[in-house]
């Protein structure tokens, strides 16, 4: 016997979900990646992130992983 608990949604981890159903999500945007993984469980996406297609876009600023601190205390200091 297996017990399996869970408190994240799979709708937050989309590529990975996908992938582990044996999904490619290579080149896929992550709204779309959204959308197939509701076709393929037949579960709606949730509220919250379904209203992400329609939401502006506020921030634009991409980073490498690498420049993440420098960036925070970036911003900290603009505040």
């Amino acid at each position: 016997p297996v017990l399996l608990a869970s408190t994240a949604s799979p709708f937050k981890f989309t590529s990975a979900v996908l992938s582990a159903l044996g999904e490619s999500v290579a080149g896929i945007d992550d709204l779309v990646q959204l959308e197939k993984l509701s076709f393929k469980t037949q579960k709606p996406i949730p509220k919250n992130l379904a209203s992400l297609a329609r939401a502006e876009v506020l921030h634009k600023t991409v980073c490498d992983k690498n420049q993440m601190a420098e960036l925070v205390l970036k911003f900290a200091g603009n505040f």
